[in-house]
């Protein structure tokens, strides 16, 4: 992977988590913390656990260490609170991309899990890791809200690339 490449990617991240905000931020509580599919898990709480996931992989992929703590709903006052903390790590995810070189991104990276041997990968794959798990919940989270009259529209990565042209 190219570091351009890797910048690509971490910029879609973020607009296909705006547009999961700018509906969800207008559901009623009661849709918000109401649970579907085959899952317990709420609208808010894939929202905590896909902001938690992303500030975890990338704290392992600057570092090699794992924060030591996972995001749980009740760190967060609101879904306003919690969509700043979004955008913040979006950005910190864009700002690490732009430091890395092609030749970074293709080597091995060693990191360690909580009570797990440390483990390696090359840091393009786990840069992608995040980005795909990010994708898996938004389109859970975006099913739901087209459930509730409110689709964020497409999430395809060529709908923005298309857009970035225009």
């Amino acid at each position: 992977m190219h570091a351009a490449d890797a910048l690509i990617l971490t910029e879609y991240n973020r607009w296909a988590n705006e547009r999961i905000y700018r509906r969800v931020v207008h559901l009623d509580p009661a849709d918000l913390d109401a649970g579907y599919g085959q899952t317990e898990r709420t609208i808010y709480g894939c929202l905590v656990h896909l902001a938690d996931a992303q500030w975890y992989w990338r704290v392992l992929c600057e570092t090699g260490q794992s924060p030591g703590k996972e995001l749980k709903p009740e760190d967060f006052a609101s879904i306003d609170e919690l969509r700043s903390l979004t955008r913040e790590e979006d950005e910190r995810l864009i700002r690490y991309a732009k430091t890395l070189t092609d030749a970074r991104l293709n080597q091995l990276h060693t990191y360690s899990l909580p009570r797990a041997k440390p483990r390696s990968q090359v840091l393009w794959k786990l840069l992608v890791h995040v980005v795909n798990h990010g994708t898996q919940h938004r389109a859970e989270i975006g099913l739901r809200l087209g459930d509730l009259g409110r689709s964020p529209g497409s999430l395809d990565f060529v709908v923005y690339a298309a857009r970035q042209r225009s």
